[in-house]
């Protein structure tokens, strides 16, 4: 959805988009309060009880069948430093790279990475908060819980009180177990984050594990910018504002057709 008005209305989008922004600001929970179900969407809600029946069909359901996926991201923000220069940041890089003005890599900071992984791992599924997101789906889904709702209460209760995922040490490799785990591993010069878990629970680390490595690497960037960081951020809001408002006016609301946004993908594993 690119940009096909004239300026005036490109920065009332961007108004628009800031005012919203300030408001929802002060919503926003602590990340220590956060749930497993943070960042998840009906989607995940959907395809984890369909995974789930497979496993009761087939499979002891506490075991399996597994699944492993990859999450990583390739790209590589740039960010001014505090003496002015135009620096890379590149710390998911096993060693600086050929990029001009690398700045960091993941020796430096596997450490801090894994104490953010082993957080957001630690997160528990609530049986009370899995109810409430499925009490708000659209009323179009109706169709669907009526296909998946004699499992629901079943699924609940072997998520409720269980955490997302457990990282794994240095050199530990996957126990093919029941429970979800998640490794880092070298690969191509790039650490990457491996997940593997029964099919039915380990569809929820991916979202998540992906947020976590954005996160991290935004933190990253404001630390070694020192205010540097500032235009970074917001070009990228600004690219996404002009986005949204597009897709809405152009897409949405004249119902031409559904776009979503996907913050993640999942891949095969290298290992």
């Amino acid at each position: 959805a690119s940009l096909s008005d004239d300026e005036s209305t490109a920065k009332a989008f961007l108004r628009n988009f800031a005012a919203w922004a300030r408001a929802y600001a002060p919503t926003v929970p602590d990340i220590t309060v956060f749930e497993a179900t943070d960042y998840q969407d009906y989607y995940k809600l959907v395809m984890s009880r369909v995974q789930y029946i497979y496993a009761r069909c087939t499979d002891d359901v506490a075991d399996g069948p597994l699944a492993t996926f990859q999450t990583h991201l390739r790209r590589n923000p740039q960010f001014t430093s505090p003496t002015g220069d135009t620096r890379t940041l590149c710390v998911l890089d096993l060693e600086p790279n050929t990029t001009p003005a690398p700045a960091g890599c993941y020796t430096q900071v596997d450490a801090n990475f894994r104490v953010a992984l082993a957080a957001v791992g630690a997160r528990r599924f609530r049986a009370q908060t899995l109810r409430q997101l499925l009490a708000s789906r659209c009323t179009k889904a109706g169709l669907i819980e009526g296909s998946l709702g004699g499992m629901t209460e079943e699924w609940i209760a072997a998520l409720d009180g269980t955490r997302l995922f457990t990282l794994l040490s240095p050199g530990e490799d996957f126990t093919n177990g029941k429970r979800c785990e998640v490794k880092i591993v070298i690969y191509h010069g790039h650490a990457v984050v491996l997940a593997r878990g029964p099919w039915w629970r380990v569809t929820f680390v991916e979202t998540t594990v992906l947020q976590c490595i954005c996160r991290f690497m935004t933190d990253e960037l404001n630390a070694r910018s020192e205010g540097g960081a500032v235009g970074w951020h917001s070009e990228a809001l600004a690219s996404f504002a002009l986005w949204a408002h597009q897709v809405e006016r152009k897409v949405h609301r004249p119902k031409r057709a559904t776009v979503t946004l996907f913050s993640g993908r999942r891949a095969p594993s290298p290992c």
